[in-house]
């Protein structure tokens, strides 16, 4: 909005808008059953040439080099960005109860989450920050449904604003440790102002 000889922001996209934020959250997916023991990078795992079916609903993959592949490593399926392989690993291993899981199942993988912090929200120091939601495991206030693990696994079924996924993301670069977001007015070295 133009105010004046210069601009003005009226609403800041990356702190109040909670949106799924699709691909962005397969880092979240994949670190929780790296951490759970679940996988290991080199596993090989069926993609099914990026086309499968969760409870007669489709899921296709955007990558065309999966439309070749009956199966490919768990790197790839990161790498790739594959929904078909990440939804279908996030379902095999927290999809259901088993000894495998602690018997836990999806609340194994929402207990990651919040583990990453992804609940809560980032706490900048500026009003409007929007509220992350990630669901409570088989919550039927919170709409759980059969598809609701394989859509999570890839960014679907949940909010997070652009900041939060941020901080996640910063988090993972910082070798684990979340830093809460900070504004910045200046950046000084040794008392001169850089910027």
């Amino acid at each position: 909005t133009e105010q004046g000889p210069g601009y003005y922001e009226a609403y800041n996209d990356a702190i109040a808008s909670a949106t799924e934020p699709g691909s962005t959250f397969k880092l979240a997916s994949m670190m929780a059953m790296l951490e759970d023991g679940f996988v290991k990078l080199n596993d090989t795992i069926p993609i099914y040439k990026g086309r499968t079916e969760f409870y007669k609903l489709p899921l296709e993959d955007s990558n065309p080099l999966s439309f070749k592949l009956d199966s490919t490593s768990v790197r790839n399926v990161f790498a790739m960005s594959s929904n078909v392989g990440m939804a279908t690993l996030v379902e095999q291993f927290y999809g259901s109860k088993s000894p495998r899981n602690k018997n836990k199942g999806p609340e194994l993988f929402i207990d990651k989450l919040k583990q990453f912090n992804l609940h809560l929200p980032a706490n900048i120091e500026i009003e409007g920050e929007a509220a992350p939601l990630i669901k409570e495991a088989n919550s039927k206030e919170d709409g759980w449904s059969g598809t609701t693990l394989p859509w999570m696994a890839i960014g679907y079924e949940l909010l997070q604003t652009p900041l939060q996924i941020l901080a996640f993301y910063n988090a993972v670069a910082n070798g684990g440790r979340m830093m809460k977001p900070y504004l910045v007015s200046e950046i000084q070295k040794l008392g001169e102002v850089q910027q």
